[in-house]
């Protein structure tokens, strides 16, 4: 900060990148800006999305649509300071990317109870299970005044399940057990038992993700 010349709302700090750009801080997080926003898998912003997020050095987060001049990026990119080669530089290993997504399922309880319980998935691009998390959230009835403004806007979490978890008792130690009968709480721990099967296994020294 201290070798800038211009106004800091002028100078960029960081941006959303996409693509190949893996391994924060090796050694350097430092990227070339470059002159056209969303324009491939090596770009500051994804090809599908409208533009990035940039951060400037005065602490304000702007928006720059992918129809931002040129000139407009390429002047950002020449403040100083401009990163070296060695601060670009890259590792030779690339993650894969792809279609990695959410999927949410419910979980039976009891349809008059005062929450919705779901199981939410990540998969990989193959449909493959790759992390689990059991959800609720408060169900907003006609006439109802909620506590607070956006109560049960929004699922939260209540448990993680990995490839070790023992499911049985991990639902009969939540309040899920008290919004269902015993056969709606079976058909949980079976649904989720048949999900947890085809986790991937956590190899020694590995955190589950």
């Amino acid at each position: 900060l201290r070798d800038l010349k211009g106004g800091v709302a002028h100078n960029w700090l960081a941006g959303e990148v996409a693509g190949n750009y893996q391994a924060w801080a090796y050694p350097f997080n430092w990227r070339t800006l470059g002159t056209k926003l969303c324009d491939g898998p090596n770009s500051f912003g994804h090809p599908a999305w409208g533009g990035a997020h940039i951060l400037l050095t005065d602490g304000k987060v702007s928006y720059f649509s992918k129809q931002t001049s040129p000139e407009v990026l390429k002047r950002m990119a020449e403040l100083p300071p401009v990163a070296t080669s060695e601060q670009v530089q890259v590792p030779d290993r690339k993650f894969n990317i792809g279609d990695y997504y959410w999927e949410s399922m419910n979980l039976d309880s009891n349809p008059e109870g005062i929450n919705q319980y779901i199981v939410k998935v990540l998969r990989d691009p193959s449909g493959r299970p790759l992390s689990m998390n059991v959800c609720f959230k408060f169900i907003n009835r006609p006439g109802d005044i909620p506590e607070y403004k956006g109560k049960g806007a929004a699922f939260q979490f209540l448990a993680h399940i990995s490839p070790e978890t023992d499911i049985d008792s991990l639902l009969k130690s939540t309040v899920l057990v008290e919004e269902t009968t015993p056969l709606q709480l079976a058909a949980n721990v079976k649904t989720l038992q048949n999900l947890q099967s085809r986790l991937p296994k956590i190899e020694p020294g590995h955190q589950e993700i």
